[in-house]
């Protein structure tokens, strides 16, 4: 249970207090982080941070300041260890985070509330030997192909049902900065309600091995090559191929949206979500703008931006029945094939062959709203090609698709 939180006005008191007993020195080597602590009001996280613990049982004591403590870390780029031995050794550092000596967490009290904050339900497990690193060499910010077919098309559908990751492990934490970030921005005038999204992935390389730790006994008796089960620290990390670097790295996907501020000139991150690192950015571009979508209804979407991953189908037809305009990156796979000259086509809109004929309607793929047109000589026997050589040494005859609408 949660026993009290720290508000930020006692935060700003108990930090007049301990600032204090820091030398002039530490004031002005620490002086850019002094300031932005004071303008991190986590008032508003209350509210979910409560939903996390029970009402009942031993009091969880200085969450607050744990959480000003994880801000902390990321922007010195240490441990929570470090971390930890820094709020020992210095004043400074108790200040910042606004908690006194005989208040300090200890390091089982960070993973605890990690754990509440991002519950993946992920502890150490036992499996089989992670298969080998991928030998095949892709080219430059070429992605790794999506396993499964189709895959676009089963989530977009999932998204029309309404069922998409609604018990996601990052909903805590995308709520919470919500909460912290987005409404104090808004609130501040540095961003509108009326926002142009860009999404786009990153790797993340993890620290865990992907060799994971032998328990066995087999390298005692000999026996090198075994398939016993490891123990694997991070258990959903995946092999995933870094476009930018041309080389494969284990680890997750991190995939943000984030709206570009012209008067500051930077791009300001919205909404994150991390993935498998081999699943492919149109899968992952899908469930980002949906789960965005019901995090913040209150937003509207003039326009995405994207690079060629979601150039698919299904991303425009669901960007087309959510009134979003797409500025999306044309996929270069099949550049160069398109080699038949432009074709004409009459008053009746029936496109003219390179001998003259008008084509043969084939087929109308309404999911991807487009008109099949194929070769009159090929459909009509009675109809003979006038080129002395055919346009196409298919044997289906040429064959042309018409983008409705």
């Amino acid at each position: 249970m949660l026993k009290h939180l720290q508000s930020h006005q006692e935060y700003l008191d108990t930090r007049l207090l301990l600032l204090g007993s820091v030398t002039p020195e530490a004031l002005d080597e620490y002086d850019d982080l002094i300031q932005m602590f004071t303008h991190l009001n986590f008032d508003s996280a209350h509210s979910v941070l409560r939903e996390l613990y029970s009402h009942t049982g031993r009091p969880a004591l200085a969450q607050i300041e744990i959480f000003r403590a994880y801000i902390l870390c990321a922007y010195l780029n240490i441990s929570w260890e470090k971390l930890l031995d820094k709020l020992k050794k210095r004043a400074v550092f108790r200040a910042i985070i606004g908690i006194e000596f005989d208040r300090l967490p200890t390091l089982p009290s960070f993973y605890e509330l990690s754990r509440r904050l991002m519950p993946t339900g992920e502890v150490a497990t036992l499996r089989c030997k992670l298969g080998r690193k991928p030998t095949k060499k892709l080219k430059k910010n070429e992605k790794m192909p999506e396993k499964k077919e189709k895959r676009t098309t089963q989530i977009a559908r999932l998204i029309r049902k309404g069922n998409f990751a609604l018990n996601r492990p990052e909903r805590f934490l995308q709520r919470l900065f919500k909460r912290i970030s987005i409404d104090a921005s808004v609130a501040a005038g540095l961003l509108s309600r009326d926002l142009t999204v860009s999404g786009d992935g990153t790797c993340v390389y993890t620290g865990a091995s992907n060799y994971g730790r032998i328990l066995c006994q087999c390298r005692k008796a000999g026996i090198f090559t075994c398939n016993c089960p490891r123990r694997y620290s991070d258990p959903l990390a995946t092999w995933g191929w870094d476009s930018h670097k041309e080389q494969y790295y284990y680890g997750h996907t991190a995939y943000f949206l984030a709206t570009y501020h012209k008067e500051l000139q930077l791009d300001l991150p919205i909404y994150l979500r991390l993935v498998e690192a081999r699943r492919h950015d149109s899968v992952t571009a899908l469930v980002a703008l949906a789960e965005f979508r019901a995090l913040y209804p209150e937003f509207t979407l003039n326009a995405f931006l994207s690079d060629s991953a979601s150039d698919n189908y299904e991303t425009c037809h669901l960007l087309e029945e959510w009134k979003i305009p797409a500025i999306i990156a044309l996929n270069k796979r099949l550049a160069g094939n398109f080699t038949y000259k432009e074709l004409k086509v009459n008053a009746d809109g029936i496109p003219i062959c390179e001998g003259g004929l008008p084509m043969r309607f084939n087929w109308n793929d309404a999911q991807r709203k487009r008109t099949k047109w194929r070769c009159p000589a090929m459909v009509a026997k009675c109809v003979t090609c006038p080129l002395s050589e055919p346009c196409s040494s298919s044997p289906y005859g040429r064959t042309f698709y018409h983008q409705d609408g």
